[in-house]
């Protein structure tokens, strides 16, 4: 009798053991185990910013897909022309941001939207680009930029704003084509020295120093989110 007792004392310690042991490396697995992480977690939260990292700019491959991005709800391409007389227009309300040869600029094709004039006074003026060297582009629009801000510290009303895109720009002075180019992520080239954004505003850094992607305009409330 006394040894059945201690053999079926000796099983139960064993069945005991292993069942500790089962436990204690269930909790061993659970402490190990990565956490889910979502695909936001460590992402950027800026509006408009990709969770890869990039800066979210929209893109297309040619002159159509521009215009078929920005037009009809952004910019009104009711008349639009590739014509190169058409794209030298240089209206006293409407002043682009390239002028000239536009491949010098970097951009590899170039739209104009709106009444270029002629019997009419000019209206609506807003100019596409597909750009083929972002850094070109951005090195002359800061000088010019730079040019207009030299007597006054102040951009002139009817001097065009270039907002860039990943491949691709649009110039425009209208306030509110600008605010439907922010809504579909483009950002607008700012030279300006000590420029900063307030909170809730975008601020990148551009192609070519001195220069902030942003699409916060002083005084103007067409960016944000």
């Amino acid at each position: 009798m006394h040894l059945k007792r201690i053999l079926a004392a000796t099983a139960a310690l064993a069945s005991l053991t292993l069942l500790t042991a089962c436990e204690d490396g269930d909790r061993t697995t659970a402490v190990t185990s990565p956490a889910p992480r979502g695909p936001a977690v460590g992402a950027s939260e800026k509006p408009g910013q990709s969770g890869d990292g990039s800066l979210g700019l929209p893109r297309a491959g040619s002159l159509d897909e521009l215009k078929k991005l920005v037009h009809p709800h952004t910019v009104d391409c009711t008349g639009y022309s590739t014509d190169p007389e058409a794209l030298a227009i240089e209206s006293i309300d409407y002043q682009p941001v390239v002028t000239g040869d536009h491949r010098s600029w970097g951009v590899e094709d170039r739209a104009i939207c709106g009444n270029p004039g002629g019997a009419q006074r000019a209206s609506n003026l807003t100019w596409l680009d597909t750009v083929d060297d972002m850094a070109a582009l951005q090195t002359r629009a800061k000088a010019a930029q730079q040019e207009d801000l030299k007597d006054d510290n102040r951009l002139r009303a009817t001097a065009s704003r270039l907002l860039v895109g990943e491949n691709i720009a649009v110039e425009t002075n209208d306030q509110s084509v600008r605010h439907g180019l922010y809504q579909l992520r483009f950002l607008y080239l700012n030279c300006e020295p000590g420029f900063t954004a307030p909170e809730g505003y975008r601020l990148e850094r551009a192609s070519v120093a001195g220069c902030v992607l942003t699409n916060y305009e002083p005084g103007v409330e067409v960016g944000g989110n």
